[in-house]
């Protein structure tokens, strides 16, 4: 616990821009938990958040987040047309899941060794990975989120069932490849839009 603690304070003794959160704390863990050093892990923290569009979140930049947004809702209306409905019903927004999500890299939301393979995914292929994580988790909740309430789909959507197998949710995973192409061109016209 310590070492969570040295490392946060430290990233918050340099960035004191950035409100606390959660998210710092699980990724600290998370690093610690893999092996690496305190000084290794505040260095992947740093690299992570700091030279990424993570930093958006942690800031509040309410553009970019809003854009972010609009592009998942446009994901889900595609690929989960009646989870979309009925979340929209529920008047359930993606915010209110996603920007979590993505804070946190889904360090709460996913078995640990979904968890490095994801995170691996993302530091390699960059964020693109974060949008197509996020599909597959609703994609697999899809039939239980259908049938729940409000407090019930809050309760899903905050941590992946244990039923599913690294394998089953890489199955899936990889059914929403072309959400790449779609990122770039979304991308693509935001960078030549700036």
């Amino acid at each position: 616990m310590q070492k969570i603690y040295n490392i946060t304070y430290v990233f918050y003794l340099i960035r004191s821009d950035i409100p606390y959160n959660k998210g710092i704390v699980l990724l600290a863990y998370l690093f610690l938990l893999v092996g690496y050093s305190e000084i290794k892990s505040f260095k992947c923290i740093m690299n992570l958040i700091c030279s990424t569009n993570l930093i958006k979140f942690y800031i509040g930049d309410s553009d970019t987040i809003n854009r972010y947004l609009k592009f998942f809702t446009k994901l889900l209306e595609k690929y989960a047309k009646e989870v979309f409905d009925h979340l929209n019903k529920l008047e359930i927004k993606p915010e209110l899941y996603l920007i979590p999500w993505f804070e946190k890299i889904f360090t709460q939301s996913l078995d640990y060794d979904i968890l490095l393979h994801v995170f691996d995914l993302y530091v390699v292929n960059g964020e693109y990975i974060l949008f197509q994580t996020a599909i597959t988790i609703i994609k697999l909740l899809e039939e239980d989120l259908l049938n729940l309430t409000i407090s019930e789909v809050f309760k899903l959507l905050k941590r992946l069932p244990k039923k599913y197998t690294d394998l089953e949710f890489f199955e899936k995973f990889k059914s929403y490849n072309n959400i790449y192409e779609e990122y770039v061109k979304w991308n693509k016209h935001f960078v030549l839009k700036d």
